[in-house]
């Protein structure tokens, strides 16, 4: 919830507006998908009611926001479906759920479609009759982390499938949002948004300030386990609170979830090899405030920017990150709306 506008959203929802243009970054839990979801959520509902703006026929998609993983696709449907309480045709796709399912619910028109870019290609190769030129809002979520993940021959072939600029129509308007704005984003930008309002409030991939950082070097890496445990159970430090781990591979997110069962934490480990709804139902238990309910999340980096838990105490580098970014989007998950965090490295000598 929002009493006031975040720094990201006084800069770009006025622009917004105004249909320009818009490359932004800013730290992590500041508010990104109301800023750059309020001003088309605004003018759809404007240009409705003064008849402009019929509502969405049959395959007919008036916005597209395209989002790197199902996990933070999901989230950013359930913002903006409470944002507008459900008077809006909102339609969700990604990998691994019913091709025939998704594309029923494109077919019926809607008024804004958050997709994977993965999925949305295979949709768009699997039914001719799909097409995207009645798209006026376009959206990258997470645009660097797109690239990271290989996406780009994907956002070329949807660029593809936009509608080009015509006099008869005006030009489609295209929102780039990221926590960072790295070198590797450059070329996108030039490819998809020349013509921009910049903001980078991020430039230093900057974390929220009421994160606390602690560093452990650790001799041994059989000791981090140890290290691990200790925390758990001192009283004062992370006894009976909710700790999400990252880990830098799946094997590692495997194991160390086992060995924390085995001694009686209710963990849990999800990577992208874990079915969807294993991960949909394992982050649904840790954000859950009910006793008995997960209490340790582990994860890999590619899940990330997925996990949205309010009020997080604590984050733990069980491995540390190969970038800066990846630190940056890791312990983001903390601290988050103005509250308290804690980040926990541990690191191997």
């Amino acid at each position: 919830k929002f009493t006031e506008p975040t720094e990201i959203q006084n800069s770009t929802i006025p622009k917004g507006l105004k249909k320009s243009n818009i490359v932004a970054s800013a730290k992590t839990g500041t508010g990104k998908t109301a800023a750059y979801s309020l001003p088309i959520i605004q003018k759809i509902i404007t240009e409705r009611m003064r008849r402009r703006l019929a509502p969405p026929g049959e395959k007919q998609i008036y916005s597209l926001i395209l989002c790197p993983t199902k996990e933070l696709a999901e989230q950013v449907s359930e913002h903006i479906n409470n944002y507008v309480n459900y008077t809006l045709q909102i339609g969700l796709i990604f990998g691994g759920a019913s091709k025939i399912t998704q594309l029923k619910t494109i077919n019926n028109g809607l008024d804004i479609l958050i997709a994977t870019p993965g999925r949305l290609v295979e949709l768009l190769k699997k039914d001719d009759d799909l097409k995207l030129n009645d798209v006026r809002y376009l959206v990258l979520d997470e645009c660097d982390r797109m690239l990271n993940m290989g996406f780009l021959p994907e956002l070329k072939y949807i660029y593809n499938h936009l509608p080009k600029p015509s006099n008869e129509r005006d030009e489609m308007q295209i929102s780039m949002y990221s926590a960072t704005l790295t070198k590797d984003v450059e070329d996108l930008i030039c490819r998809f948004a020349p013509t921009h309002a910049l903001f980078n409030l991020n430039q230093e991939f900057s974390i929220p300030e009421k994160i606390k950082h602690i560093k452990y070097s650790v001799s041994k890496k059989e000791m981090k386990f140890k290290l691990l445990l200790y925390l758990l159970k001192r009283k004062g430090s992370l006894r009976d609170k909710k700790v999400l781990i990252f880990c830098r591979t799946r094997e590692k997110v495997e194991r160390l979830a086992q060995n924390l069962a085995t001694r009686g934490y209710k963990a849990v480990g999800i990577h992208k090899e874990k079915s969807l709804s294993f991960r949909t139902n394992a982050i649904k238990s840790f954000s859950s405030q009910e006793e008995g309910e997960c209490q340790i999340l582990i994860a890999t980096d590619v899940l990330a920017r997925g996990i949205d838990v309010p009020d997080l105490p604590c984050v733990i580098n069980y491995d540390v990150p190969a970038k800066p970014e990846d630190y940056v989007h890791r312990v983001g998950r903390t601290g988050r709306a103005g509250n308290e965090g804690l980040a926990f490295s541990f690191i191997s000598k």
